[in-house]
């Protein structure tokens, strides 16, 4: 059984700045184009609405996330490893889902406000957009940081002062992060 610890993270920013200093669109529309999502999920690209307009609806960026501090027996554990591989999914998708919870809360709390998702929507086994249906959950659907052309990379490095890692020659890192957050007027 996965062992971890989850570190909650936390920051504010004008939203003019983060555009500013971390929001490219081309840049991570291309990134987008690559994953097999694009043009697949509602929450993800293209879009029939310019991200940076969504963007400018708002002044303040409540940036949140955790950390995910595996125990040292998970650290450089082999990730490919069928088990292994299972339970961190298992305990990324908790604690989306409890991000994702949050962010709906603040968003009753913060009338206007828009929560964003810590990666693509996966409220349905299958996403509606696949068969030109509309989406299932639209009150519940929201776009991830990077799928509106944020830097997620260096959103979490830079403001929330822990760089994410990555899964390395298929060894686990010592933690994995997961970053949302929250748009308010």
């Amino acid at each position: 059984m996965l062992k971890y610890s989850a570190v909650p993270l936390e920051n504010k920013i004008a939203v003019k700045d983060y555009v500013r200093d971390y929001v490219d669109v081309p840049r991570f529309l291309e990134c987008c184009r690559a994953c097999p999502n694009y043009s697949s999920k509602w929450s993800c690209p293209p879009y029939d609405f310019d991200p940076l307009s969504l963007w400018g609806k708002y002044g303040e960026f409540w940036i949140f996330g955790t950390k995910l501090e595996l125990a040292p027996e998970f650290a450089g554990s082999d990730y490919n490893a069928p088990e292994t591989n299972k339970e961190i999914r298992a305990a990324l998708s908790a604690e989306k889902r409890k991000l994702m919870e949050r962010a709906l809360g603040l968003e009753k709390e913060h009338p206007g406000s828009l929560g964003l998702s810590a990666g693509s929507c996966d409220l349905c086994a299958e996403c509606a957009k696949k068969s030109g249906s509309p989406c299932r959950s639209p009150e519940l659907m929201r776009y991830s940081i990077e799928a509106l052309g944020g830097n997620v990379g260096e959103t979490a490095e830079k403001l929330l002062a822990t760089p994410i890692k990555w899964v390395t020659e298929g060894k686990t890192p010592e933690y994995f992060v997961l970053v949302c957050g929250l748009l308010t007027k």
